[in-house]
């Protein structure tokens, strides 16, 4: 294989991966995870406990509020995009 076959191969990876990354990617894995569980009998995904800011963070006046998230979905969709 030769530099320029390899570098042509990686380009096809890549755009083949930013494909996949969009909103109906995210979906289509979604809802495979969902017929897996129900399938295999699975527990489904829960969010993990909330942590308490330290009170040194909390008093800084650049302290970010506390966020949630609503569903295991949600954070889900955070890390993936």
């Amino acid at each position: 294989m030769t530099v320029a076959g390899a570098s042509e191969a990686i380009n096809l990876v890549l755009n083949c991966l930013r494909e996949k990354k969009n909103e109906d990617g995210f979906n289509h894995i979604w809802s495979e995870m969902d017929s897996k569980i129900v399938e295999y009998e699975l527990i489904f995904p829960i969010l993990p406990s909330s942590k308490m800011t330290p009170k040194r963070l909390q008093q800084s006046n650049y302290a970010a509020p506390d966020y949630q998230f609503a569903s295991p979905e949600e954070l889900d969709r955070k890390v993936y995009f």
